[in-house]
């Protein structure tokens, strides 16, 4: 309104104020024009985020389910679990090797394991192996039923056929996982039958035996998918009231029955434009005001892009192109915070050096682009057996490495490392290849005595150097030992390369022999 009663002032003399009304009605209708758009766009920016942070969460939850199911087949669908849960069950064995692993390796809240004729044989709770008969099957009973076939799962239910992965040639046992209410709380019920697709028929006549882990949807869980998805707060809701300005979002089932309500702070971004363009508009008024806004929106899109194309930039400068694998540069990044954090809490962070057996064999006979595929494929393997926390690296041609942390000993390192091998020497499928390559690793232990990264990256490469030296296919871990039986072979290596050089090599001994020995 300044500017119109300015101009009102310097042209009454020669403008009529007929002709000024029409300009100011003009710019007011932009100005609301504008602000409502304004408004309105917010709005839908508001609601579009809610709609989008509501299917982040449900994928997320359905990503972990398919994750808990892909976790416990990992442990159960092996033959030794199996033959051992059919022929000579131990509930020890079965605590140490089933339910540990899963509590420990996945952080799976309760396992079970029940027998031919359905009866909880074994429970496992905080860690313990407790008592079978304080949980009811009652709460298992829609999963015993999935995997027994007395029902068909619904839209809401996944459920796994036995089958083998054309890729690796590996069976995948009946499996089926859910959503449900566990001892009054949401939780993550999966559970497979413990058989073997890849034999030709049943181990024995009777029922196989099943396994069900059970993962809560609460705590530190929803913590963690609120920070990787930008969901402030996010929480499970259960008798306590809900905050202002928050969101709830109810998880139901296929019949209608509510599993869980989670509620967090939505973001608004809406809201954040309005309260930055308003006090502009309101300042700048008339014809500076969609001057400023159409500068505003400009210098935002080239931000952005600007941003967009720093974040690309960066991501390519920190990750390799062929496996999508952090690189080198990123590896060394991540291994100098591990340094930095260990040993805070008790556990052990280790590095595992990844050397591929034979793949040069595979680049000469097959070609490179059949190697280039061998890589990619050998990449997915890693990264799908190493936890989410751990890290998996290509360092260059058939290198890779594996940050760990949180271990509990030396010996679940091994077992760690051997079950890297045994994923890495499963049979590939590539564009009509059956390859079989191996895998040596060589690991370095991260302690408080540890320097750089540097330091950590030779101790893992002399160990595999072992690892190579003892035959390959095997897993050694650093010692001191190992630079001592290094420097000796340098060191005679370099004398006998000197001595040749030299011509200071003489005959201690010559046999002779004739024709009849």
């Amino acid at each position: 309104m300044r500017l119109g009663k300015f101009r009102r002032r310097s042209d009454a003399v020669s403008l009529h104020t007929s002709g000024v009304i029409p300009i100011a009605v003009i710019v007011l209708l932009a100005i609301v024009c504008v602000v409502v758009a304004v408004l309105s766009s917010a709005g839908r920016a508001d609601d579009v985020e809610l709609q989008q942070e509501r299917l982040l969460l449900t994928n997320a939850i359905a990503d972990r389910g398919h994750r808990v199911l892909r976790e416990l087949e990992n442990v159960a669908a092996s033959h030794d679990v199996v033959y051992q849960l059919h022929y000579n069950f131990d509930r020890d064995w079965v605590h140490h090797l089933v339910g540990l692993r899963l509590s420990t390796f996945f952080d799976h809240d309760q396992v079970f394991v029940t027998d031919s004729g359905d009866r909880l044989v074994y429970a496992l709770e905080n860690n313990a192996s407790v008592d079978p008969a304080l949980f009811a099957n009652a709460e298992l009973g829609r999963v015993i039923d999935l995997l027994r076939g007395h029902t068909q799962p619904t839209s809401d239910e996944h459920y796994q056929d036995p089958s083998l992965d054309p890729v690796t040639n590996l069976g995948h046992p009946r499996g089926v996982q859910r959503l449900q209410i566990f001892m009054k709380r949401p939780a993550i019920v999966a559970g497979v039958v413990a058989e073997l697709p890849a034999l030709a028929g049943p181990i024995s006549g009777a029922e196989p035996p099943l396994i069900m882990t059970v993962k809560y949807l609460d705590g530190q869980l929803l913590s963690d998918i609120g920070i990787r998805f930008d969901l402030p707060g996010l929480r499970a809701l259960g008798t306590e009231p809900v905050k202002d300005n928050e969101h709830v979002y109810v998880v139901a089932d296929s019949g209608g029955s509510t599993i869980a309500r989670f509620a967090w702070m939505p973001n608004r971004p809406g809201a954040s434009i309005v309260s930055t363009v308003l006090p502009f508009m309101a300042i700048a008024f008339g014809g500076f005001a969609l001057l400023t806004a159409l500068a505003l929106r400009y210098i935002r899109r080239s931000a952005a892009k600007i941003a967009e194309g720093e974040t690309r930039l960066r991501h390519l400068a920190l990750h390799d192109p062929l496996s999508g694998l952090p690189n080198r540069t990123f590896f060394g990044e991540r291994l100098s915070q591990v340094i930095t954090g260990t040993g805070k809490d008790g556990t052990i962070a280790a590095v595992l050096a990844i050397d591929l057996d034979h793949f040069k064999d595979i680049n000469d006979t097959l070609g490179h682009h059949i190697g280039d595929a061998l890589i990619g494929v050998v990449a997915q393997r890693l990264v799908h057996a190493v936890r989410r926390e751990d890290l998996v690296a290509r360092l260059g041609g058939d290198e890779f490495a594996v940050i760990t942390t949180d271990a509990a000993d030396l010996d679940t390192l091994h077992r760690f490392a051997d079950r890297l091998i045994s994923v890495l020497r499963a049979p590939y499928s590539i564009s009509g290849h059956t390859l079989l390559i191996g895998a040596s690793i060589g690991i370095a232990v991260i302690d408080s005595r540890t320097s750089d990264a540097a330091d950590v990256m030779r101790r893992a490469d002399v160990a595999l150097y072992r690892a190579k030296n003892e035959g390959r296919s095997r897993a050694c871990i650093y010692d001191a030992d190992m630079d001592a039986d290094l420097r000796e072979r340098k060191q005679l290596e370099n004398d006998l390369r000197a001595a040749i050089a030299e011509d200071k090599l003489s005959v201690a001994y010559q046999p002779i022999m004739n024709a009849s020995g």
